[in-house]
């Protein structure tokens, strides 16, 4: 990479430090770290899942006790995205994303796809 681009891209990297989406990201990361509520939901989201995965493993996957377990997990895992913190930093994730997406549109849209051919 020579001196031009690689300057370009650390001032990317400024301007994205600066940004606001980011920085209200960043704070609802914090938040949510911070939390103990949060972090309990996600600990029983995290065993609700594990307590699935091993279900999966020993009985078929649409056996009764793998189908509870799911349910379990469910149960869990909606209760752990319905926290407001944990809302809060989805959609501050979410708006985060799109603006990486449209970065990387536009840095990458005119690399020649044919390099790297696609499995169909």
């Amino acid at each position: 990479m020579d001196i031009k681009t690689l300057q370009k891209a650390y001032e990317l990297k400024d301007l994205l430090k600066s940004d606001e989406r980011i920085a209200l990201l960043d704070k609802a990361e914090a938040e949510l770290n911070n939390d103990p509520e949060v972090y309990r939901l996600s600990l029983i989201k995290d065993e609700k899942n594990d307590i699935y995965n091993r279900m999966v493993s020993c009985y078929k996957e649409n056996s009764k006790e793998a189908s509870e377990a799911l349910h379990e997990f469910y149960l869990a895992k909606k209760q752990f995205e319905e926290h407001p913190k944990v809302r809060e930093y989805l959609k501050r994730y979410q708006v985060v994303r799109e603006l990486y997406d449209e970065i990387n549109e536009i840095l990458f849209k005119e690399l020649n796809t044919d390099l790297c051919p696609r499995k169909n």
